[in-house]
């Protein structure tokens, strides 16, 4: 088959980048011919597919959305192929990867969270409109979707309702092979050394892009109350509001912002609990990655990889980010049992078995030929 992907934009370290990278990759060993429709994208080795960068405009965040989802819609119109699917909002191709959420599920997240006139304001700016406006026709145009969760899937019929079509869940996979228990001690004493964190304290990693909507202010409130744990903190926000934060809670020295990583595998195995106590999160692959390392979590139930965390066996999740207690509660819970002996990392990573990047790629792959039949049919 002749597959086209659409992706305005390669995100470093982004999750749903990786997704694609991988699934592109299975395509070819497959003998399907792959094309790659995109705004920009790292030059790279010859990995067996096209990639056609295509000219949109990028004065604002609304002008380059519709211009990019314009132009992706012309090339696909002018070149013939068997099955389409775009990562992003965009108005013409056969299969839309809902890998983001709802649009409309986070701005009324937003709202429980920050105060009512800022959601308001933000709700009327033109970037805004234009993500709702496309993803609705994004609905209306596909032929079937692919929901990285159950809680994706559920938004999408709750705001749509009957007038979205098929809906397959695909939870993300990670790469067993780098991300797993396997070197966890040596990780442990070169992480602690290099970041200074006693002994005798638990070490929590925080990691991901969007500190406020994953939930860090929450998170550092419940550091108050939490004396016995040292944090990292690890994305590419800047951090000059967040340290000044931390020193006004008192906290400076027990948390560490670290420039953005390559390379997770090695904080995750030495961290004792791994947290994200996340406002909206389709599936954040950093839960499934500490989980394959071994390294149990605490996140919320508005996350979708909520849907893989087993009380007991690999973390705990929680109501809602800001119920403090619960979170400070859910914390020592998990460092109880952890930490106690009877759940080993091997146990913990053991539950991420499932999960694998092979199995995400297969059945993304069975959609793609299943659509692409069904059209040539």
């Amino acid at each position: 088959m002749k597959i086209a992907f659409i992706k305005q934009k390669f995100v470093p370290f982004g999750g749903g980048e990786g997704v694609l990278a991988c699934l592109m990759h299975a395509c070819v060993e497959r003998g399907h011919a792959v094309h790659l429709l995109t705004g920009y994208w790292p030059p790279a080795g010859d990995d067996g597919y096209r990639v056609h960068v295509l000219s949109h405009r990028r004065a604002t965040r609304a002008l380059r959305m519709r211009s990019f989802s314009a132009a992706a819609a012309d090339f696909l119109h002018r070149n013939q192929f068997d099955v389409s699917l775009s990562f992003d909002r965009t108005e013409y191709q056969d299969i839309w990867r809902a890998g983001e959420g709802v649009h409309r599920v986070w701005l009324e997240r937003r709202r429980l969270f920050e105060p009512r006139m800022r959601c308001l304001l933000n709700e009327h700016l033109p970037g805004q409109r234009a993500i709702i406006a496309l993803e609705r026709r994004c609905v209306g145009a596909v032929r079937r979707i692919v929901a990285n969760s159950r809680m994706v899937r559920d938004d999408i019929l709750r705001v749509y309702g009957d007038g979205a079509p098929r809906i397959d869940v695909i939870y993300n996979g990670v790469d067993h092979e780098r991300f797993s228990p396997a070197g966890r001690d040596e990780a442990r004493r070169r992480i602690r050394a290099g970041y200074a964190v006693p002994e005798d304290l638990v070490l929590a990693l925080f990691a991901g892009s969007g500190f406020r909507r994953k939930g860090l202010k929450n998170l550092l409130q419940a550091l108050v109350h939490l004396p016995e744990v040292f944090l990292l903190v690890v994305g590419r926000d800047s951090t000059t509001h967040w340290r000044r934060q931390t020193q006004e809670l008192g906290l400076s020295r027990r948390v560490r912002f670290l420039n953005p990583q390559a390379d997770l595998a090695p904080l995750y195995r030495a961290a004792d609990i791994f947290l994200l106590p996340t406002w909206f999160d389709a599936f954040p692959n950093v839960v499934l990655e500490a989980i394959a390392c071994g390294t149990p979590v605490v996140t919320t139930v508005f996350g979708g990889a909520a849907e893989i965390v087993q009380r007991g066996k690999n973390g705990a999740v929680i109501s809602r980010p800001d119920r403090i207690p619960e979170m400070v509660a859910a914390v020592r819970e998990v460092v109880g049992w952890s930490s106690a002996g009877g759940v080993s990392p091997e146990d913990v990573a053991a539950t991420a078995a499932a999960f694998s990047i092979e199995s995400c790629s297969a059945r993304f792959l069975d959609v793609l030929e299943e659509t692409g039949r069904k059209d040539r049919g």
